[in-house]
């Protein structure tokens, strides 16, 4: 499936296609999933949903994608812009285990800065990839509230 154009579009046409997939289980319940989407963004500034029923809070939106790209995990920077967020964080924990920015630039390697640099050198190199998923961090002997969801971030230009 290929998601391309403003966020608005993307919900959607990606709700529907969505609700035509069978249910499957999950920790939480039965759900739907869709696998293998692929989005395009031509204009970033089309990312917000401005679809009122939807009630999305464009103050978060703009807060996380600045917490993603400043390689944030920290919990009460982030819980200013959404306070529900705190029901995903473990117990006495001030960081989120899964936060995806921190994974991507505040190990040991600086993952979006390696993709641009990647896609500078060859704008058609496939190799421009971001690692989410931590095997050392996230296995199944540990159960935080906030394992990461995606496994790997590819980008082309």
């Amino acid at each position: 499936m290929l998601l391309d154009g403003r966020a608005n579009q993307w919900f959607h046409q990606g709700l529907e296609e969505l609700m035509a997939e069978p249910l499957c289980s999950s920790r939480n319940g039965p759900m739907r999933e869709r696998l293998h989407v692929l989005t395009r963004l031509p204009d970033p500034r089309q990312r917000v949903l401005t679809i009122p029923r939807r009630r999305s809070n464009p103050f978060f939106q703009t807060a996380q994608a600045v917490w993603v790209l400043a390689g944030s995990a920290n919990a009460d920077w982030i819980c200013r812009y959404n306070s529900q967020l705190r029901a995903y964080l473990d117990p006495g924990a001030t960081a989120f285990h899964g936060a995806y920015g921190h994974r991507l630039r505040g190990g040991t390697r600086d993952q979006l800065r390696d993709v641009i640099t990647q896609l500078e050198r060859d704008p058609d190199s496939r190799r421009a990839v971001a690692i989410i998923r931590d095997p050392r961090r996230d296995h199944p002997d540990l159960a935080p509230r906030d394992p990461p969801c995606n496994l790997a971030l590819t980008f082309s230009a």
